[in-house]
Order: C-alpha cells, then sequence, then structure tokens
C-alpha cells in the first residue's frame, strides 16, 4: 500500500489522540508537548523527507498545537479550554492537507493557500501564545522579562515561516525577520503595564502581527499602496480602540 494513502488519516487519528490524551490526561502536559512536536517532525520527515527543508514544514502546526494546549492550561473556562485545543487540532490538520495537495497534487492546490492559512494560523498562534504569557505572569506573579523570552522565541519562529512560506529571499526578507521579534516583544512589555485582561491583551497583539506580517507580504510582493496601507491602520486602530473601550479593567 502507498503509504501516501494514510498519511492524512493517520494525522487526523493523532491529532484525536493528542486532545483526548490533554483532556483525560491533563498532568501529562509536559509528555503531550512533547509528542506534539515528535508527531509533527515525523510527518514532515513523512511526506517531504526528500527536501533539504523537510523540518521547516512541522514548525508552523507544531506552534499553533503547542499554543492552543497552553491556552487551554491557563483558561478557567472548560468549554473555552476545549474550544482552543479543538481549533488548534482543526487548523493544523487543515495546514497537514494543504502541504500534501501542494506535494502530491498540484491540480488540486489552489495557490497560494498554504500563504493565506499562515496568516489565520500565525495569528491564533500569537493570540494563545501572548494570552498564555500574560495569564502566567498574573497567577505566578513572575517578572515581564520571563514570558517575555518565551514571546520573543514563538516570533522568531514565525517570522522565520513568514519568510518560508511566502518564498521569500533572505536578502529581502531579513530586515523585517529582524525587526517582527524586536517589535512585538516591546510592545509586549508596553502592554504589560496597562491592567487589561490577558485575552484583550493577546488580541490586541495578534492582531498587530497579523497586520504587520500581511503588510510587509504585500510591500515586498510591490502590492503595498497608500490605500491598503490606511485601511490596514483604520482597520487595527478600530480595533484597539473598541478593545479598550469595551475591555473588562481590573
Amino acid at each position: 500500500m502507498n503509504s501516501r494513502l494514510i498519511f492524512l488519516p493517520t494525522v487526523f487519528i493523532a491529532l484525536i489522540a493528542l486532545v483526548l490524551w490533554w483532556q483525560f490526561r491533563t498532568a501529562d502536559f509536559g509528555y503531550i508537548m512533547a509528542s506534539v512536536g515528535v508527531a509533527n517532525l515525523g510527518a514532515a520527515w513523512w511526506i517531504v523527507r526528500q527536501r533539504r527543508d523537510w523540518w521547516s514544514f512541522a514548525i508552523i502546526p507544531a506552534f499553533i498545537l503547542w499554543s492552543g494546549f497552553s491556552y487551554a492550561l491557563v483558561v478557567t473556562n472548560q468549554y473555552l479550554a476545549l474550544a482552543s485545543v479543538l481549533i488548534s487540532a482543526l487548523l493544523s490538520i487543515l495546514y497537514w492537507r494543504l502541504v500534501f495537495l501542494y506535494i502530491f497534487n498540484q491540480l488540486a492546490y489552489r495557490p497560494f493557500s498554504l500563504e493565506r492559512l499562515f496568516g489565520y494560523v500565525s495569528f491564533a498562534t500569537v493570540f494563545f501564545s501572548i494570552s498564555s504569557a500574560y495569564a502566567l505572569k498574573t497567577f505566578l506573579d513572575w517578572p515581564t522579562w520571563q514570558p517575555a523570552v518565551v514571546v520573543l522565541i514563538v516570533i522568531m519562529g514565525l517570522s522565520y515561516q513568514w519568510q518560508w512560506i511566502n518564498k521569500i529571499e533572505w536578502k529581502l526578507a531579513w530586515p523585517y525577520v529582524a525587526f517582527f521579534p524586536i517589535a512585538i516583544t516591546e510592545l509586549f512589555f508596553v502592554i504589560a503595564f496597562l491592567p487589561l485582561d490577558f485575552n484583550v491583551s493577546g488580541f490586541l497583539i495578534g492582531s498587530s502581527w497579523y497586520a504587520l506580517s500581511q503588510l510587509s507580504s504585500a510591500n515586498i510582493s510591490g502590492k503595498l499602496n497608500p490605500q491598503r496601507i490606511r485601511l490596514a491602520g483604520l482597520g487595527l486602530i478600530l480595533i484597539w480602540v473598541s478593545l479598550l473601550l469595551t475591555a473588562r479593567w481590573f
């Protein structure tokens, strides 16, 4: 039997197993996180081991699952926790499906589908990660620099994925890849001084990352124009103002 035929069913079953493992054995959190990393590396090696950058395919699905499980650990609402795990699992299976089509069935693959999906997955990853970092800072009374280190690592990984998945030449991408982690980490420090709910803080930074990465992609591809900048800036300002005016302040 061609092993490609069982790839997606195997990924689906593995994700169900991870969700059930988390649901019934949350205390095994460390083992679950390690299994996520190993499973995604195994999936990448399975279908793209002929490529030198095969390991790069494993980063974004591992990140979304790690961030989703971490968020589920810090929220008190069990329905919200389960929703975050299911959303991260769904985005992961969608990602692997598109990778499978991209590698083995180009006729069924829509151009730029992975790039578009990356925008949504990276936003969710930043939201879950930043919200978890702020929650842990509050619950465990950590100094701000400790969760900031985690945020820096996450954004560095996503910045590399942004360059890799958009197939941007390194000589064009490196200023952006260097700027993203610095900008988002500095924003993390600034918002840490505001008395906001951790979900609101996570959404503010997640929306900032999304706008920054999308505008940068448009700028490199030559599709950025003043109208698009104004629309993106206005949309981001409206989101920030709406959240700050309606947020639950402590």
